[in-house]
Order: C-alpha cells, then structure tokens, then sequence
C-alpha cells in the first residue's frame, strides 16, 4: 500500500524534506489549495522527477475548481488515481452550465477552451453576496 502525503506538503519545500527523508511513495496534490496550477505543476514536476506518485485531488471546489484540476491532470504527465467525483455530492448547487452529475465514478477531460467550464451566469447573480 502506498503512502501518500497530503496536508504536510504546500511547498516545493516541504515536498523536498519527504524526498530526502523517504518518507512517501506519493504526494496528494489539489491545486485549488496548493498554489493553483503554477503551484500544482511545481509540486508534480517535483515528485515526477523524485520517483513520487502523483496522486490529484480536491478540496470541495465547484465546477470552476474542478475546472482547475482537470487543467492540471490534463498538463501532468503521469498521475495515480485520485481526484473526486462530482462537487454535487457535497453541495446543493454549482455555478458551472452542465456540471458533473452526483456519484459520478468517471470524468473525462474535455477540450473545451479554457478551464472548459461556462458559468451559469444566473446561478452566479442569485448567489453573488454584496458587501
């Protein structure tokens, strides 16, 4: 079984003291919460040239996170598992036109421009909170 690394790993530093110490097979790496995908990709550049598995994933993001992280797994050149199903499994609503269905076992990467999401730009209106 493979150990992987998550919360203890933020920084291309942290990820270096866990290569130099042994201390994982992997890294756990969600891009909405480690730098976006600049911080992402340095993390998986990282583990992929350390021997480290990749393993994606997320941290409650709607479809616009989601969006991120498929740019990400799109742009890594090897990743292990991971990831998350549908962000409506956790929530009541997404911002995104088509988001993925709740329970969802299997996302495929499309190749739409962008994060290959459109906002629902009413759904965006009825939840956008003045200050």
């Amino acid at each position: 079984t493979p150990l992987i690394v998550d919360e203890s790993v933020s920084t291309p530093h942290d990820l270096m003291a866990v290569i130099r110490h042994g201390a994982a097979d992997g890294v756990h790496i969600k891009p909405t919460v480690k730098g976006g995908l600049t911080g992402g990709k340095r993390l998986a550049a990282l583990a992929e040239a350390a021997g480290l598995l990749v393993v994606p994933g997320t941290n409650l993001p709607t479809g616009v996170g989601m969006g991120a992280v498929h740019a990400f797994l799109a742009s890594t050149r090897e990743v292990h598992r991971g990831i998350h199903g549908s962000p409506l499994d956790a929530l009541a609503d997404d911002i995104v036109q088509r988001p993925i269905p709740p329970d969802t076992t299997w996302v495929e990467i499309g190749d739409a421009p962008g994060l290959g999401f459109v906002l629902d730009e009413e759904k965006v209106a009825r939840y956008r909170v003045s200050l």
